[in-house]
């Protein structure tokens, strides 16, 4: 056996069930790392539980907030056999942390950039862990094919969905991309009754106008079925990706928010009907 893999099967001795996959042979890592650029392990965040974290190649948005600005380039599909070789490895990896799972109520977070682009390797994921009974979460901007999200979506047991700016002109003039898509997208997903937890990031001088908070309070409440914001504070712990990769950082001036500010950000989402919680 390869050094660094499991064997094809793994008990979990809380609850006995036994979790098998088919066996392939090992693709080559750097073949990987064109797909999935990282794995987190041990995550308390993007989802319940301790969780392990994918990260997918490739995102349509240039967020100039984006903590993982390695994720952005996009990659070719190369091809079935590739995908079929990669997801051997990657539950391998996945059925490491099974025990954490079970302990914790927790599970897999495809997070990227944005899964969405990568729509064989995200859907073969999420089948192989439904069958292991593995909980997922797909961390999503929401930019993508309706078809995609909405399969997607229905293989997953959670979506964290991302609303970030609301102006049409600003969206575009920030992230590259129109905003009616997404808002299209997590209308279908609200009729669908889709489980989503709405995040916010709040980025000082670019979302947290009180213009900005409202329209996204009327759009919830006014043309969906979700109830709760989970706010996730800038941070700038990813300024030093963009030196290493010769990127500009456009936010070298903005601060991480303060408590005052949180508070005050919470509050009116609160005020407009909405159930709001820091982080998610």
């Amino acid at each position: 056996m390869s050094a660094g893999f499991l064997p094809s099967w793994k008990r979990t001795w809380k609850t006995g069930r036994i979790r098998t996959f088919r066996e392939k042979k090992q693709v080559p890592v750097a073949e990987i790392r064109d797909r999935i650029f990282r794995i987190q392990r041990y995550s308390v965040h993007d989802g319940p539980g301790i969780r392990t974290t994918l990260f997918f190649q490739g995102c349509p948005l240039s967020c100039p907030w984006c903590h993982n600005p390695e994720s952005q380039a996009m990659v070719k599909d190369s091809g079935f056999e590739n995908v079929e070789e990669s997801l051997s490895y990657l539950i391998r990896e996945i059925e490491k942390d099974l025990i954490f799972y079970d302990e914790s109520g927790g599970g897999v977070t495809f997070s990227g950039g944005e899964p969405l682009c990568q729509p064989d390797l995200l859907m073969g994921l999420a089948r192989a862990c439904r069958e292991r009974e593995i909980h997922t979460c797909l961390d999503t901007s929401g930019f993508g094919s309706k078809e995609i999200l909405e399969q997607a979506a229905g293989s997953v047991n959670l979506v964290l969905y991302d609303l970030k700016i609301m102006d049409e002109g600003e969206h575009m003039k920030l992230m590259g991309k129109p905003l009616e898509p997404i808002l299209d997208n997590l209308k279908m997903l609200s009729a669908g009754k889709i489980p989503v937890r709405v995040r916010f990031p709040l980025i000082p001088g670019m979302t947290d106008s009180r213009e900005n908070m409202e329209k996204i309070i009327e759009f919830l409440v006014g043309q969906t079925r979700y109830r709760d914001v989970h706010i996730l504070p800038f941070h700038n712990t990813g300024q030093g990706k963009y030196d290493r990769l010769n990127m500009e950082y456009r936010l070298n001036y903005i601060q991480p928010p303060g408590e005052e500010t949180i508070s005050r950000v919470r509050q009116m989402f609160e005020s407009g009907g909405l159930s709001a919680m820091i982080g998610g």
